[in-house]
């Protein structure tokens, strides 16, 4: 009865060749006893019409739209039907203070999950990432003056860099940070030595001094428009010693520091082009040591040599 009226309903509005009404009643065939709201939309519809032909187009306009009430009930049901429910993994990512907000994510060719947001408590932009057994956070950009990680956008390059914008509550600048680097290796010649400063950077680097007499190492970057900076400096500890002080634009920093028994490496960020200095406590000697101690013996012989002779000769 059901596809029976359908057919009749869809006769009053219809062309008469339209096959429409014949795939509605034969899909309602099919689905006429999944639910009882197919009967009563159907029911509105047909009610509405009594049966006979819509000549107003008003009428006619309602009709269909009653009609796209029905079928919209029809498709409903038979989503509801064959839908199965998804069964969800849940894991903590981060604990660490109030993080989480301002989330973005995005998924690599391994299937694995890469998200930044804002650590709330430090006013921080953050990553993480699984690796396939565990999650990886990092602080990508932390300023001990600007609210900062607002907004996060991520996404992954085809050659697995990633990229992410970010807006800072205090400033309302638009940000960009990368993991796209350049490396520099700058040898430093002293005393017959050579020794390599790697310098790993988003920015452009200019002008690389080392100065023995006053323990420092100095370099200009160049900030890439609209993005973060940072730059990450390694040095051998025979040339530059700590404990050290780090310096951007003449003022002290807490870089991130990592150190061994040969090197240690100092990763500063900023925002601005900037002078970097790293001061260390030691320093490679002028002179290498056994030289050194050759000319202390030197000077200390000389005059001994002297004096024997001028008896000698006194004799």
């Amino acid at each position: 009865m059901l596809a029976k009226h359908v057919s009749d309903f869809l006769k009053n509005f219809l062309p008469s060749d339209s096959g429409f009404d014949r795939t509605i009643a034969c899909v309602l065939k099919r689905y006429k006893y999944i639910h009882k709201t197919v009967e009563i939309e159907f029911d509105r519809a047909y009610e509405f019409t009594g049966g006979r032909c819509l000549r107003n187009s008003r009428e006619r306009g309602t009709a269909i739209l009653m009609l796209i009430l029905f079928l919209a009930s029809v498709c409903t049901i038979i989503v509801n039907v064959k839908a199965v429910p998804l069964q969800w993994s849940i894991e903590k990512v981060d604990e660490a203070g109030n993080v989480g907000e301002f989330t973005s994510i995005a998924i690599d060719p391994d299937d694995n999950p890469h998200i930044s947001y804002q650590d709330i408590t430090n006013h921080n932009l953050k990553y993480a990432w699984w690796n396939g057994s565990t999650w990886n956070i990092e602080t990508v950009h932390a300023s001990p003056t600007q609210n900062i990680g607002h907004h996060t956008s991520l996404a992954l390059g085809s050659d697995g860099h990633r990229h992410i914008s970010y807006w800072s509550l205090s400033t309302g600048d638009l940000f960009y940070a990368t993991t796209f680097i350049d490396t520099l290796s700058k040898s430093v010649i002293w005393a017959g030595n050579s020794f390599d400063v790697t310098l790993q950077s988003n920015s452009t680097i200019t002008d690389f001094t080392f100065s023995q007499p006053e323990k420092r190492i100095s370099l200009n970057v160049i900030v890439p428009s609209s993005m973060a900076g940072f730059c990450n400096v390694t040095i051998p500890v025979e040339l530059l010693g700590g404990p050290y002080v780090v310096l951007v634009d003449g003022s002290p920093i807490t870089p991130t520091e990592t150190s061994n028994a040969t090197h240690t490496s100092q990763y500063v960020m900023y925002t601005q082009n900037s002078q970097i200095e790293v001061i260390g406590t030691t320093v490679i000697p002028e002179f290498p040591t056994i030289v050194a101690t050759t000319i202390v013996l030197a000077v200390v012989m000389l005059p001994l040599l002297f004096t024997k002779r001028k008896l000698i000769l006194q004799r």
